[in-house]
């Protein structure tokens, strides 16, 4: 494992933690997104969380910061770790932001994120997800707050994927679970409307958010699409090379109803070919 300086500076406004476990082609679309749509001042760490020989070599052949694990930490962990390097680089960092390696990001989702948290100081963990991609699972979606020309949905959904908190909430010792999947319990959910999910596909989200509702703070998620879902939400589960790794990480978990899971989130409004397909005619990106 190696750990790369991050060249600290006084001020920093956002610290991203990127968690990379294969997928190469989601992986690839998620960094240059990221890279080519952040315009704030950020650091970005990328952890490598035991990935296969492909993916170590093109993240490899990035200038980036980068720390390899030698086995599969699972993302609390990987998490962690990263948040404790950057805060430790930059003590005065003000908001923390963590990535999955399955985000396309949107031209300025990074402004829309950090001044919606500005514009709502009691918010502690804002999800840069619009919820969208849950919609046919019956929940109510959209529980609207507005402060200082902002809106916020503050609908009680746990958060994870791709989110921001606030540093006080890593100051406080509020830290990811880093237990392996099969051994949580999160029975329950955070709110009235928590989803299907909830204590069972990604039980440590549930639990993260939930500890930072404990301590006081509210949570938010984005009205619009500032950023896209590309694993499970929005069908990318129709490649065949990634469709091994989504069963094996409902195994993991102990979820047993993984071929129902995919069918439901098929139903998703929108996929990632028109996504992407729309992303790039607007920007003029050439992804690849």
């Amino acid at each position: 494992m190696e750990i790369i300086s991050l060249d600290s500076q006084n001020k920093i406004t956002l610290g991203t933690v990127l968690v990379v476990r294969d997928r190469l082609d989601l992986t690839r679309i998620c960094i240059e997104s990221y890279l080519y749509t952040t315009a704030i001042d950020y650091r970005l760490l990328i952890i490598d969380n035991a990935s296969g020989p492909e993916t170590q070599e093109y993240l490899n052949s990035l200038n980036l910061n980068v720390v390899r694990f030698e086995e599969n930490k699972y993302p609390g962990y990987a998490l962690n770790y990263g948040w404790g390097v950057i805060t430790t680089e930059f003590p005065n960092i003000e908001f923390l932001h963590r990535s999955d390696n399955d985000i396309f990001y949107r031209r300025g989702w990074d402004r829309y994120a950090v001044e919606t948290l500005r514009s709502f100081p009691d918010v502690g963990q804002f999800g840069c997800l619009d919820l969208s991609d849950y919609f046919h699972f019956g929940m109510k979606p959209v529980h609207l707050r507005e402060s200082d020309g902002c809106q916020i949905n503050a609908h009680p959904f746990d958060i994870g994927g791709c989110f921001l908190i606030r540093r006080e909430i890593w100051d406080s010792g509020i830290r990811h679970d880093q237990t392996y999947w099969n051994a949580i319990d999160a029975s329950g959910g955070v709110g009235e409307d928590s989803h299907i999910r909830v204590g069972g596909v990604v039980p440590e989200d549930k639990l993260f958010t939930q500890s930072i509702v404990d301590a006081g703070w509210k949570i938010g998620h984005a009205i619009e699409p500032i950023v896209y879902h590309l694993g499970v939400g929005y069908g990318w589960l129709e490649h065949n090379s990634n469709f091994a790794y989504y069963k094996k990480s409902f195994e993991d978990r102990g979820i047993d109803n993984f071929e129902h899971y995919i069918n439901e989130t098929r139903l998703a409004k929108i996929t990632v070919e028109r996504v992407l397909n729309e992303e790039d005619k607007k920007n003029k990106v050439n992804r690849f």
